[in-house]
């Protein structure tokens, strides 16, 4: 039986649905557009956002020479860090969302 494009990626899109929910670990959201960058870390359960942070923020504004380059993306992500110290996360999610940082 031949499969069509769409049901591998649909087999594709579900293996990867299910993954994520049994890592059960926090994860790093960043959604960029030309002006601006947004981070979000969201919680194990996929439910609710732990963290947020973007360059509209006029404390991470202020200190930026540009809102949408690299540099902003790193401030971003770092504020979204300090945000989440606020509650409580394990010592291996933390590592992940650096290394999430690192790689984008």
């Amino acid at each position: 039986m031949a499969t069509t494009k769409k049901a591998n990626r649909q087999r594709r899109a579900r293996r990867t649905r299910v993954r994520i929910s049994l890592l059960g670990v926090h994860r790093l959201c960043v959604h960029r557009t030309p002006q601006h960058i947004y981070a979000q870390i969201i919680a194990p359960e996929g439910n609710r956002v732990v963290a947020s942070a973007s360059t509209l923020n006029k404390e991470l504004r202020g200190s930026l020479k540009g809102t949408g380059n690299i540099a902003a993306a790193a401030a971003v992500v770092t504020a979204a860090l300090h945000a989440l110290t606020h509650t409580t996360i394990s010592v291996k999610d933390e590592k992940r969302l650096h290394l999430a940082l690192q790689a984008s």
